[in-house]
């Protein structure tokens, strides 16, 4: 992996495929009908809905960036013992 402050995921791994096509997607599909649902225009489309809960989906890139996680230098209280590691 490079250390350039960049993770890649590992989406086309074999154990990962498997997982989103034989655990994900089948779940996704059982509470679908409780989402809503957008058109390629990004308008929001009205159907019907199933009763029960709504289910809110939550997106984001793929992209994770750990530019930080790791910082060599730290902020510490004034009364902190001195010996930091």
């Amino acid at each position: 992996m490079s250390k350039k402050g960049q993770y890649a995921d590992r989406h086309e791994c074999e154990d990962v495929v498997y997982y989103q096509e034989q655990q994900f997607l089948p779940e996704w599909r059982k509470i679908e009908h409780h989402m809503a649902s957008w058109s390629k225009e990004n308008l929001l489309e009205f159907g019907p809905k199933m009763p029960g809960l709504e289910v809110v989906t939550w997106f984001h890139d793929e992209t994770i960036f750990y530019a930080h996680d790791c910082p060599k230098r730290s902020w510490y209280h004034k009364d902190a013992p001195v010996n930091h590691t």
